[in-house]
This record gives structure tokens, C-alpha cells and sequence, in this order.
């Protein structure tokens, strides 16, 4: 929980159950939302990642290994996600059409 809003509870006399209620009922909140995020962008994430595979070798290994390149390769990825969310997905000619 976060202490700001337990002692904010306390200067407005809120009662403990009401306090914890509040609070259970903003954890299902912000965990619910990052999950249906994940739900909804799980094609998008799917797409992107791949896309841009490296071709594997002759051993069956998908380009060098290591530590460092694990990493590189989330930052990679994450980045193409990103990009790919700023990317527009109608024109505001379209956005205006299907708003009239």
C-alpha cells in the first residue's frame, strides 16, 4: 500500500475497513488494467517480435549468444513494440468518417 494514502486516511478520519476496501479495490484496478493491456496488445507483441528474427545458423541457433545479447535483444524489441504503437492506424480523414 502506499504510505501517502494511509496517512492521508488518517487526517480525514476514514475508517480502517472503508481505508482497506478502497485499497483492495484500487489493487484489482491497476493490476486488471495492465492485464487487459497485455491481453489486448498480446497480437501486436506476437507480430512484432516475429518479424524481425535473425535466421538461424547451421546448428539451429538463432544468431550469437550470450548475456549481452539477450539484453540487446529485449531492448530491441521493446523499442520496435513502441514504435510500432506510435505508427497511426487510420487517418484523421478516416477518424472523422467513422465519428459522423
Amino acid at each position: 500500500m502506499n504510505p501517502l494514502a494511509a496517512g492521508l486516511a488518517g487526517v480525514v478520519a476514514l475508517r480502517p475497513d472503508a481505508f482497506l476496501l478502497c485499497a483492495v479495490a484500487r489493487a484489482l484496478l491497476w493490476a486488471g488494467a495492465w492485464i487487459m493491456l497485455g491481453y489486448f496488445c498480446a497480437g501486436v507483441i506476437a507480430v512484432v517480435r516475429v518479424s524481425d528474427r535473425p535466421p538461424r545458423d547451421s546448428s539451429g541457433h538463432r544468431g550469437r549468444g550470450g548475456a549481452g545479447s539477450l539484453h540487446r535483444n529485449q531492448v530491441r524489441d521493446r523499442c520496435r513494440f513502441l514504435r510500432h504503437l506510435r505508427k497511426a492506424r487510420i487517418d484523421p480523414i478516416e477518424l472523422q468518417r467513422r465519428s459522423a
